[in-house]
Order: C-alpha cells, then sequence, then structure tokens
C-alpha cells in the first residue's frame, strides 16, 4: 500500500546543449600556414644577407641566424604553454572565448551548458539571462542571425525554473524559446510545464 501511494518523480525538461559539430577549428590553419612561414623565413634570411657585407657573411650570418630563431622559438612556445592551459577543459576554452570576444553570444551560450551540466546552476543562469537580454535580441536580422543561441538560453532557463518548481515561470521561458524556432525538446518541456501546472491547480496549489 505504501508502495502504491508513492508519488513517480515528475519527469524533467531537456537543456538543450551548443550544437557545435566542430569544437576547436584552429587546426583548419595550421598547413596553410606552412606556406606564409616559409616565405617569412626566406624574407628574413635574404634580407639579413643584403644588409651584411661579403667579409661578414661567412662568420656571422649563421650565428644571427640561429638567434633569430631561437628567439622565435621562445616566442612561440610561450604562446603554445598559455594556449595548452585554455585548453585543459571545455570551460576553460568557452571563458577564452567571452573573454576574447565579449559580444559572442555562442561562446555565453557554452560556457552555461558546461557550467549547468556541471551543476553550477546559479552561474549558468547569469549567463543565461545575459544572452536573452541582449539588444540583439529585438533587432529582426540579428533575431535571426542568433535566433539559435536565443532559443537555447530561453530553453535552459526553463530548465532551471522548472527544476526549482517554478512551472509557470519555466512555462513562460520555454514558450519564448519556440518564437525563435521549433524545437522537440523546447515543445515536449513546454507540455511539461503546462501539465505541472494543470497539476498544482488541481491539487489546489498556488502557481510558483
Amino acid at each position: 500500500a505504501r508502495a502504491s501511494a508513492r508519488r513517480s518523480p515528475a519527469r524533467m525538461p531537456a537543456a538543450i546543449a551548443s550544437p557545435l559539430s566542430d569544437f576547436a577549428a584552429e587546426h583548419r590553419m595550421y598547413l596553410p600556414l606552412v606556406s606564409v612561414i616559409l616565405l617569412v623565413f626566406l624574407g628574413i634570411w635574404r634580407g639579413a644577407r643584403l644588409l651584411m657585407s661579403s667579409e661578414m657573411t661567412n662568420k656571422a650570418f649563421p650565428v644571427i641566424i640561429l638567434m633569430l630563431g631561437i628567439a622565435v622559438a621562445l616566442v612561440l612556445g610561450i604562446q603554445t604553454v598559455r594556449r595548452n592551459r585554455v585548453y585543459q577543459s571545455e570551460e576553460s576554452i568557452w571563458r577564452d572565448v567571452i573573454s576574447s570576444r565579449p559580444d559572442n553570444l555562442r561562446g555565453y551560450l557554452g560556457l552555461g551548458t558546461v557550467l549547468l551540466r556541471n551543476g553550477n546552476i546559479e552561474e549558468a543562469e547569469r549567463l543565461f539571462i545575459r544572452i536573452v537580454e541582449d539588444p540583439r535580441r529585438v533587432d529582426t536580422a540579428a533575431g535571426r542571425k542568433y535566433g539559435t543561441e536565443f532559443a537555447m538560453a530561453y530553453n535552459n532557463l526553463g530548465a532551471i525554473f522548472f527544476g526549482r518548481g517554478r512551472y509557470s515561470q519555466s512555462g513562460e521561458f520555454f514558450a519564448k524559446s519556440l518564437t525563435f524556432g521549433r524545437s522537440p525538446d523546447a515543445e515536449n518541456n513546454l507540455r511539461l510545464a503546462l501539465d505541472m501546472q494543470q497539476k498544482e491547480k488541481i491539487s489546489g496549489q498556488a502557481p510558483r
């Protein structure tokens, strides 16, 4: 009897992850850069030979080239170490995106999604709110361009508020998400929120 009296847990809405098919695209520039680096090196080599007298060429030229090579390797090595620190985690990558491009909505969405997945709900909520309060939301052209970011941010806010039992507000967020395009997840989430609101009315609880 006790088992039958237990209420089954309510289904939880799905938060939508950032849809990136290619998370890190820097590798696309590595091969084209080979020709650029080669041209720069040949230019430095040719320029150094023209600036130096013929008497100095045989003795000093190799030393100068070696010193230049060491200096370049040192600078590039420092940059590589710094970049590797950024690539330590998905969260650090998204934080670097926001730091480099504060107006990049995809960066806020990516970081918020990672934080939400890791249980840092409060900071994730602030990032999603930052997206939906962006002035470009009311711009028709920008709305089309950033529609995915706005839709996902609204949906994820709805999932957060649903988890807090605030079904009325979560339903509003899910409904706003759908104004930026159809999404099976947002549609299902909206039905869940409306279903929970209906259950509250039946049970006599005040809507939250």
